[in-house]
């Protein structure tokens, strides 16, 4: 924010530490809360009437359902394929980097024979 919000202390508002899981399960939070709205309002067999203090009571409970569920979909599925996901990432680095230098190395074994007059022995 290039420092326009040190005025009203908008920095330590938005870098405390408090925002940490709320941002690791927004994503989910996110994806979720549009099929959680629809299956709570479908799902009545009766219509409903409006008043504020009902509003604000289904908000909290909608957001509550949410941010559960989103937490039970994070400990089940996101973090272990998370973990899955950078370990097979760094498997195929390894790997890949392991061939690059196998190959690069071949090639510098090459480079020198030709260097040397073309002489390569091939073992079997």
């Amino acid at each position: 924010f290039n420092g326009q919000l040190h005025p009203w202390c908008g920095a330590a508002i938005l870098n405390w530490a408090g925002w940490d899981p709320v941002a690791k399960l927004s994503f989910g939070m996110y994806l979720l809360h549009p099929m959680i709205i629809n299956v709570w309002f479908l799902s009545r067999s009766s219509k409903f009437s409006y008043s504020h203090v009902d509003f604000v009571f289904l908000c909290a409970g909608i957001v509550t359902l949410t941010f559960l569920s989103a937490l039970f979909v994070g400990i089940l599925v996101e973090w272990p394929m998370s973990k899955i996901t950078k370990n097979f990432e760094a498997w195929l680095w390894k790997g890949m980097l392991a061939e690059r230098s196998a190959n690069k190395f071949n090639e510098n074994i090459a480079a020198n024979c030709e260097a040397r007059g073309g002489l390569a022995i091939k073992v079997e």
